[in-house]
């Protein structure tokens, strides 16, 4: 690992700030459910989407669309951040139309590919990130198979643990990567359901 990486991963948000390239989760790019409109309208083409994560919430826009009640919390919020249209009544599938049930084999086989090809995701990294519905929509937008390289790494300073999420390019002249960070208090972390509501998440382009 190049010095130049490991720099990036370790940036604190106080230091991403003067980067031009820094987003916050705050910042509104669209909704999911348009971003997997737009997708299966298009013919489900996913051969350029990057992030296994951003696959599996695209893959669900048709289940949370027909009211699907998700065993996964992060599911349950990023899809209730979206624009107040999910609406969980069943625990039941919805019966999806042929276009999508079509769009959600293909997100499925790609995100299965994606995890064999790229670093393990560890379980409570991907809670964190997935969770956040902004983050989600930069990465389903940023994100491509041109970034296979992934990073992981929990920092814990006092009350706030930090998980940091990087996709990159392959080490060479011209790297570039797509890293997302995102702080929840510790007493939040402890807890068997935290309060997402105090998660806080940046996202840095650069290279």
């Amino acid at each position: 690992m190049s010095s130049h990486r490991i720099v990036l991963a370790a940036l604190s948000t106080l230091a991403l700030v003067a980067n031009a390239h820094l987003a916050h989760a705050g910042d509104d790019p669209g909704d999911l459910r348009g971003a997997y409109t737009a997708l299966r309208d298009g013919g489900c083409d996913v051969s350029k989407l990057g992030s296994p994560l951003a696959a599996r919430v695209l893959r669900n826009v048709p289940y949370a669309l027909g009211g699907k009640v998700f065993k996964s919390p992060e599911l349950t919020r990023v899809f209730g951040q979206d624009g107040g249209w999910y609406a969980p009544t069943t625990s039941k599938d919805p019966t999806l139309s042929a276009a999508d049930r079509a769009c959600v084999r293909a997100l499925t086989t790609h995100e299965q590919k994606l995890r064999k090809k790229q670093k393990k995701i560890p379980a409570n990294i991907e809670l964190a990130v997935t969770a956040d519905r902004a983050v989600m929509l930069q990465m389903i937008q940023t994100v491509s198979t041109d970034f296979p390289q992934v990073r992981t790494r929990v920092d814990r300073d006092g009350a706030q643990t930090e998980y940091t999420l990087s996709f990159e390019t392959p080490p060479g002249e011209y790297e570039s990567a797509v890293v997302f960070t995102c702080n929840l208090p510790t007493s939040e972390v402890k807890k068997k359901v935290p309060d997402w509501s105090k998660i806080s998440c940046t996202m840095m382009t650069a290279g």
